[in-house]
C-alpha cells in the first residue's frame, strides 16, 4: 500500500528541496524560481525559518513510500484568525499519482486540529494539475484576475478557497 505522509522540514532535507526545486517544470507553474538559484533550498529556508518559529508557517516535507516527494506550506497561519494558506509542489517524476491531493488533505486535517478553519489557496489557470488537488480536497474558485506584473504578468490566476467547521 502506497503511504503519504508530512513530516516537519529539517535543514537536512534541503538537499532533495534543493535537487527537486532546481527542475524548470517546478518553477513553470509555481513562484519557485526558475532557473532555481544554486543555494535556493538554503535561501528560502532561511528566509522561512522565522515564520516556522514565530508560528505563522508550517512546513512539511511530503514524504511518498518513505521517499522525498515535495513541499507542503501552511503560510500566514492564523489560530486568532483561524486561517492559513495552503501551498505545495510535488517533484515532477510523482505528478499525477494523487500525492499532492492526498497531502493537502492531510495538512488540512492536521490545521484542523489547531483550530483553523478557512482555507486559502491559488494556482494559475493553466495549472491543471493544481486545480483537481484543490477541488477533489472542497476548496472552490473564488474569483479569477489577470495578474499586472511579476513573473507571470499577464496570466489567469485563481483564488480558492474553503471553509470548515
Amino acid at each position: 500500500m502506497e503511504m503519504i505522509h508530512l513530516k516537519e522540514i529539517q535543514e537536512s532535507d534541503l538537499i532533495e528541496v534543493q535537487k527537486h526545486a532546481s527542475n524548470p517544470e517546478i518553477g513553470r507553474m509555481s513562484y519557485v524560481p526558475s532557473p532555481y538559484p544554486k543555494d535556493g533550498a538554503q535561501s528560502w529556508f532561511k528566509f522561512i525559518s522565522p515564520k516556522i518559529q514565530s508560528e505563522t508557517a508550517k512546513v512539511y516535507v511530503i514524504e511518498f513510500n518513505g521517499e522525498f516527494s515535495g513541499i507542503m506550506t501552511l503560510n500566514n497561519f492564523s489560530k486568532t484568525g483561524q486561517s492559513t494558506n495552503v501551498d505545495y509542489w510535488v517533484r515532477t517524476d510523482f505528478h499525477g499519482k494523487g500525492i499532492a491531493t492526498k497531502a493537502v488533505d492531510i495538512a488540512i486535517n492536521i490545521a484542523i486540529e489547531q483550530g483553523i478553519k478557512q482555507f486559502n489557496s491559488g494556482c494559475l489557470a493553466k495549472n491543471i494539475g493544481s486545480k483537481k488537488v484543490l477541488i477533489k480536497n472542497g476548496f472552490s474558485i473564488e474569483k479569477s484576475f489577470i495578474l499586472q506584473d511579476g513573473k507571470y504578468h499577464d496570466e489567469e490566476m485563481l483564488l480558492f478557497s474553503q471553509m470548515r467547521t
